[in-house]
This record gives C-alpha cells, sequence and structure tokens, in this order.
C-alpha cells in the first residue's frame, strides 16, 4: 500500500470520526500483501489519527495476516491497545470494552 493511498484513508476516517475519539474495527480478511515503512509510520504516527484512535480491533482470517498486524503493532504503534479476532462479534466487544474503560479513566480524571 502506497503513502498517497493511506493518505486517503486517514482522510475518510478523519471525516468519519467527526473530531470525537473511537475505537477501530479494521477487517484484513481477505488482505495479501503488506506495506512500506513510510505508509506504516503514516498510519501509526499521524496526529490526527493519534488523536481519534482509542484502540484498534483486527478481524483477520489468516496467521500471515496476525504476523503482520503483531509486526506492524510492535515496530510502528505499541501504545495503542489492540486485538486481532477471527470474527466482527468478538471484535466489537473488546471495542466496547476498551471505550467503557476509557471513559472511566477519563472520568476518574476529573475532579
Amino acid at each position: 500500500m502506497s503513502s498517497e493511498r493511506v493518505k486517503l484513508y486517514i482522510k475518510a476516517i478523519t471525516k468519519l470520526c467527526n473530531g470525537k475519539a473511537r475505537s477501530f474495527i479494521i477487517d484484513v480478511r481477505g488482505s495479501r500483501g503488506t506495506f512500506s515503512s513510510a505508509a506504516a509510520n503514516l498510519f501509526a504516527k499521524t496526529p490526527s489519527l493519534v488523536a481519534l484512535r482509542i484502540s484498534e480491533a483486527y478481524i483477520q482470517n489468516s496467521i500471515g495476516i496476525r504476523i503482520l498486524i503483531g509486526s506492524y503493532k510492535r515496530i510502528y504503534d505499541p501504545i495503542t491497545p489492540f486485538g486481532v479476532f477471527s470474527d466482527m462479534e468478538s471484535a466489537k466487544e473488546f471495542c466496547i470494552n476498551q471505550n467503557n474503560k476509557n471513559f472511566s479513566n477519563l472520568c476518574g480524571m476529573v475532579y
């Protein structure tokens, strides 16, 4: 995946989020290949995405993609909580739990 394509994805994601932080569900079932380190850095480090990303739930159906996700997270974004799942329901449950945890932490900081 090229950096130019990643920039288009980032633009679409920021528009869909409308300024509100969210958990992301990323369905990579059937994906093949990889992306450049420049593209990976854009996904991981673009300030607008960093501000919007609560957690990431990846849906995959192959061991190769599972390994790719693990490598990406370890190298480029070890901070954002993530999970790797084989179905949408498990991914949604993870996101709900992360959102509740994040909201609970924010509320704990209000005095």
